[in-house]
């Protein structure tokens, strides 16, 4: 059985586990309504909808939208954009796939960029792209921080997770336009980069400032090493450039200022921003190795060996991994600078969502580069073989093992705390009843608020679900005023 076990079945086998993985949540899809600000930021989309179901009218509705908040409170226009289109003002039945929508644009965006990394410049084949995603979209996936805000709130799951997906869709055609032109030059895939450039700068803070900080290391790698690599530096250029424009438009908007007027100004100056920076991401990062952490890398440890001992893997020499990891701690760390910034902490968890998708693409990064710098110093010797012998070419016995442990480690995490996963947090509500109690109550309260009635009263949630409730509740209530156009909704 060990001998017939190969990895091309172990990537098969991850691809069918983590779609099993997402069965508590695609349960929990009928009991996921809009809140907060859906409403606020979806009202003029609602109306103009309602009016004469003119997708045209909508499109330029969404722009004036953009218009409004990029003067008044935000520059993320791309983001803004987004949040104007709420799946609701179309169809209530159209906001119970936000999750399944936000965990296909992850979960796709992350396949991507992978097969573009591994497959278009590694030549691994499909199958290993499969298996690598699978277990990195899982991981991701199962370790928000906060579930609702990462999935089924849409307002804010399409601020950050629709964000981070949009730059890795960004990252993935960068490398192909990088790869492409390696034979000739090709506008096509350096203008499509271009565009995803500029849209991607359209996000949250924390994913354009990591957008740019790693386009800035890519250019400044690319030129240190022109002998060797200066010919990708031309195709990558443009599309950073494009990265810079719409990030300098979205950090300059004149909404930006008025809401840091609002919340009371920044709380740090730029140098102790810094290294409270540092420092949060060095304590994040400790923390965040979990027992979900450790059983990811372990479970990738096959795939990464058995892709550092390709050819074309071999020829890089994997130089300075601790400079690496630095390297990594300094662009990780630099994700919480925006909120330290404004509010003296980085302690919001929607913030952390997007965090928690880039902690575990360097944790992967790390892992490859320090496995191939370990196969070199190594060499082939007896070690080196049994090592591959165990692990990648009969992969059967390592997974037997490592698969139970594995269970045992999200059980005691479970113990711990039932709602530390996503899927664990869906199975909960589901389970004790809350998230059907809590959509029976939104049900009731939507059809009074669909009434003609300029004045309603309306039923306050008496359970918050895991996975479906934000604290924003009373927004909630004020957003759905403006939304159906009521003189007063209050609370029973």
């Amino acid at each position: 059985m060990d001998r017939k076990w190969d990895l091309r079945k172990t990537s098969y086998l991850a691809v069918v586990l983590f779609l099993i993985s997402l069965i508590p949540v695609l349960l929990v899809l009928p009991c996921v309504y809009p809140q907060a600000d859906d409403f606020s930021y979806g009202r003029e989309i609602y109306a103009v909808w309602r009016s004469g179901h003119s997708a045209w009218s909508v499109f330029l509705q969404a722009f004036a939208t953009v218009k409004r908040y990029y003067t008044t409170w935000q520059g993320t226009y791309t983001s803004i954009f987004l949040m104007a289109l709420m799946p609701a003002s179309f169809s209530m039945a159209a906001y119970h796939a936000v999750p399944l929508v936000m965990i296909a644009l992850l979960t796709v965006s992350l396949y991507c960029l992978l097969r573009e990394l591994l497959s278009g410049w590694f030549e691994m084949p499909g199958w290993f792209v499969c298996g690598v995603t699978a277990v990195l979209a899982f991981a991701m996936i199962q370790g928000m921080p906060d579930k609702t805000e990462a999935f089924t709130w849409y307002n804010a799951a399409i601020h950050y997770t629709g964000m981070e997906s949009l730059w890795m869709f960004y990252m993935a055609s960068l490398f192909a336009a990088m790869r492409k032109n390696r034979a000739g030059r090709k506008t096509a895939p350096v203008l499509l980069s271009c565009a995803l450039a500029f849209l991607a700068a359209g996000g949250n803070n924390i994913t354009v400032l990591f957008a740019l900080l790693a386009d800035a290391l890519l250019l400044i790698f690319l030129l240190i090493f022109r002998k060797r690599y200066g010919q990708y530096f031309r195709p990558a250029l443009p599309s950073a450039v494009c990265l810079a424009a719409g990030a300098a438009a979205n950090f300059l908007a004149p909404g930006n200022m008025q809401r840091l007027l609002y919340s009371g100004g920044n709380d740090c100056s730029a140098p102790l921003t810094v290294l409270r920076a540092l420092e949060t991401g060095a304590l994040k990062a400790v923390r965040w190795c979990d027992g979900l952490t450790v059983m990811t890398v372990v479970l990738l440890l096959p795939f990464v060996w058995y892709l550092v001992r390709t050819p074309q893997i071999r020829r890089y020499r994997f130089p300075l991994p601790g400079l690496v990891a630095f390297f990594s701690w300094g662009l990780y760390s630099a994700q919480f600078a925006p909120d330290i910034f404004v509010n003296g902490s980085a302690g919001i968890l929607r913030t952390q969502n997007a965090m928690r998708i880039n902690y575990f693409l360097l944790l992967f990064l790390n892992t490859v580069y320090l496995s191939g710098w370990i196969l070199r110093i190594s060499g082939e010797n007896a070690g080196s073989r049994k090592t591959e012998e165990r692990i990648v070419q009969r992969p059967g016995r390592f997974y037997a093992a490592a698969l139970p442990c594995f269970a045992v480690v999200l059980a005691v995490q479970m113990a711990m705390n039932p709602t530390c996963f996503t899927s664990s947090a869906a199975a909960v509500d589901l389970l004790n009843g809350t998230a059907v109690r809590y959509a029976e109550t939104i049900r009731y309260d939507l059809a009074i608020l669909e009434g003609s009635d300029r004045e309603v009263m309306l039923r306050k949630p008496d359970c918050q679900p895991s996975i479906l409730y934000t604290e924003e509740a009373d927004e909630w209530r004020a957003g759905t005023q403006k939304y159906y156009g009521k003189d007063n909704v209050s609370w029973r």
